[in-house]
């Protein structure tokens, strides 16, 4: 199993130099969904330029795509709860309602990875 989490937000690179945030998102999404560190996906952009709310303020869109059966009810809640803590503790100047958090599924027949789909890869394995 795989899973990709891509996060934006229109804070400045300079706030995200320490690579020990991406392991600790890396590290509890993993735990969360049941997924091997090694298989999850982390990209992180930064300074955008976002407008939320009627305002420029700094905020966070974190998005999780998951494989459905991984994907339930209790996994998605903690996982919600666990990464708007990481960014309220982490980044005080984000207020909680500026943090959006979405999580999809992906099938395995409708994911790649190594020229050949998540099912097909997951059986060579």
């Amino acid at each position: 199993m795989a899973a990709t989490i891509r996060v934006q937000t229109n804070l400045p690179a300079e706030k995200f130099a320490d690579g020990a945030k991406a392991a600790e998102i890396v590290g509890n999404v993993s735990s969360k969904f049941g997924i091997p560190e090694a298989n999850v996906f982390l990209s992180f952009l930064t300074d955008a330029k976002f407008f939320f709310r009627g305002s420029a303020d700094p905020a966070f869109i974190i998005e999780i795509t998951a494989a459905p059966q991984l994907v339930n009810d209790e996994s998605v809640k903690k996982a919600i709860q666990l990464l708007s803590k990481r960014v309220s503790e982490d980044f005080p100047e984000v207020k909680t309602d500026r943090v959006l958090i979405f999580v999809y599924e992906h099938a395995g027949n409708r994911a790649g990875i190594a020229g050949m789909t998540m099912e097909e890869y997951k059986a060579s394995q």
